[in-house]
């Protein structure tokens, strides 16, 4: 199940550890994000009210219009390779479109990353 949080109704303690166990980043380094970060939406992918993929929309500027930024896009190691992440990107399109953005773009992690996020 997709859900979308804010950081109203973000259960942070799930979201940072996903984030530690995907990227390596301090516990510090993630709450100075989830709190100086405004108007973020959070989008996960839930298994039992656990999230084990999710990414973050944070707003952007491209020179077409207002558009949003994926950030910190991860799966949990155990769940890779079950297209839950082409399942948020879906989601996320459809979202974006249909609140009036004109695109959304990200920066992979790594080199190995552009062409897996090249094909969404």
């Amino acid at each position: 199940m997709i859900k979308v949080f804010n950081p109203d109704n973000l259960n942070r303690d799930d979201v940072i550890n996903l984030w530690m166990s995907s990227f390596g980043d301090t516990r510090e380094y993630i709450e100075f994000f989830l709190d100086n970060c405004p108007d973020y939406l959070c989008v996960e992918y839930l298994i039992e009210d656990k999230p084990v993929s999710m990414l973050f929309l944070l707003n952007g500027r491209l020179s077409n219009g207002k558009s949003k930024y994926l950030y910190a896009a991860c799966t949990d190691s155990e769940f890779r390779r079950r297209g839950l992440m082409e399942a948020l990107i879906d989601f996320v399109k459809i979202h974006c479109k249909d609140n009036g953005y004109s695109g959304i773009f990200l920066v992979p992690a790594n080199e190995k990353l552009y062409s897996y996020y090249s094909k969404f």
